[in-house]
């Protein structure tokens, strides 16, 4: 029995349908990366909010004298996981001269103001927060 090839055959070959299987499969896989970096990009939003409450939360004890400022580390009590690391530093101006010259440091010779750095550490592997802001030490 001989075999008949039809010009007006209704159909699709096995090339055209394998080509529009392997687009469709790369769209999906495209428009699924955008769905998931969306998603991390919000959590990190949820995260940074959070973090930006605990720091205002520990400044507001930190200025009130209800914590000492020191260098230290603890926990957000209700927070589990959150953690936070406090550095102090002197505090060191840079002042230029008025005719654009060499820098000069100067120290600012008040032992009651200090640099402090906070960083907030989310549980698990999660990105930290950082800041840095003066603080005069209430004695």
């Amino acid at each position: 029995m001989p075999i008949h090839f039809y010009s007006d055959s209704k159909g699709f070959t096995l090339m055209e349908v394998l080509v529009a299987v392997a687009l469709v499969g790369i769209s999906i896989g495209v428009i699924l990366s955008g769905f998931a970096l969306g998603h991390r990009q919000a959590a990190r939003g949820i995260l940074a909010k959070e973090a930006a409450q605990l720091a205002e939360r520990l400044l507001y004890e930190l200025s009130s004298e209800e914590r000492p400022l020191e260098n230290g580390t603890g926990d957000f009590e209700g927070h589990p996981g959150w953690k936070y690391e406090i550095t102090l530093d002197d505090v060191q101006l840079t002042i230029l001269s008025a005719d654009g010259g060499e820098e000069a440091p100067i120290i600012i010779d008040d032992d009651n103001l200090q640099k402090v750095n906070l960083t907030i550490i989310p549980p698990g592997k999660k990105p930290k927060f950082s800041t840095s802001f003066l603080m005069k030490q209430v004695q």
